[in-house]
């Protein structure tokens, strides 16, 4: 739970994707589509935000290392 508090104070660009997951999830269960195309969106949204702090922790691995 301190690492993703760490990051949402230290990364940016984490605060960006996560602003714009917190307005896209609402706006995308407005839309009159599908369940499965809600679920879709939905996950797609989650899984921007899991691969952004997998390339967060893999940026800061690398950075221990070289530094």
């Amino acid at each position: 739970m301190q690492a993703i508090r760490n990051t949402l104070y230290d990364k940016i660009d984490f605060r960006i994707e996560l602003v714009v997951g917190v307005i896209s999830i609402p706006a995308a269960l407005l839309l009159t589509v599908s369940l499965i195309v809600h679920i879709l969106l939905v996950v797609s949204v989650i899984f921007v935000l899991i691969s952004e702090l997998l390339k967060i922790s893999i940026e800061s691995s690398v950075n221990r290392i070289y530094t």
